[in-house]
């Protein structure tokens, strides 16, 4: 494995492409083998099967099978493994760049921020 810091560009969005196939089927198997008869349990078990996804491998070895098979690992700024606490954050952190209803309300708050910033100087 080359030793790759920062933006590693096309592999990181091809791995990023796999790891998000692989989990969405894992999820959706999930669900079709538990059949859980109501929907909202259905989708938070879609929802949180895709997480642990990242957050086993992520904790286990460091990288997801679409990072194994770009020659990606996951590293810490000092250079060492992902630890578990790293990989829950990681995984946290996927809720917010994932949720397709956020990607309109993040930048609606930050202005809403900016603006409430720009009224209490004027005052």
């Amino acid at each position: 494995m080359s030793e790759q810091i920062g933006n590693a560009g096309k592999p990181r969005l091809l791995a990023f492409i796999i790891d998000n196939l692989f989990a969405t089927i894992l999820s959706f198997l999930v669900v079709a083998l538990l059949q859980p008869g109501n929907n909202v349990i259905a989708g938070s078990t879609v929802c949180v099967a895709y997480l642990l996804y990242y957050f086993v491998f992520e904790a286990l070895w460091s990288r997801t099978p679409g990072k194994y098979f770009q020659g990606l690992e996951i590293r810490k700024s000092d250079g060492s493994k992902c630890s578990t606490a790293a990989a829950a954050i990681r995984t946290l952190a996927r809720i917010f760049e994932v949720n397709p209803l956020l990607v309109g309300v993040c930048p609606r708050l930050s202005r809403s921020f900016r603006r409430d910033e720009s009224s209490v100087s004027a005052a």
